[in-house]
């Protein structure tokens, strides 16, 4: 059983795919840009886990480094992106008198 999870999570497709449909809920039920991180991780961890036998030498060997690694990722995508969409809503709102 273990050695099926380890061979899925290791395929860049399924992150690939994982992300862009976090991505795509994301603009369809819209949940406070949590989704948009979830999704921008799982983009990321695809292009690691794509390119890691060219430069990585094999960092991302089992399935709970690949778990351990996205859910680094999710946390700092998560603060990356409240921190942006913070500096945007700052304007003035039109109801304040």
């Amino acid at each position: 059983m273990g050695e099926t999870v380890t061979y899925w999570l290791l395929l860049p497709e399924v992150w690939l795919i994982v992300g862009i449909v976090l991505i795509i809920v994301e603009i369809l039920i819209g949940t406070a840009y949590f989704l948009l991180a979830l999704g921008v991780a799982g983009l990321i961890l695809s292009g690691i886990v794509f390119f890691q036998e060219i430069f990585l030498f094999g960092l991302l060997t089992d399935w709970m480094d690949v778990a351990i690694c996205y859910g680094i990722l999710s946390i700092v995508s998560i603060f990356i992106v409240k921190a942006l969409v913070r500096k945007d809503s700052q304007d003035q709102d039109i109801n304040q008198y």
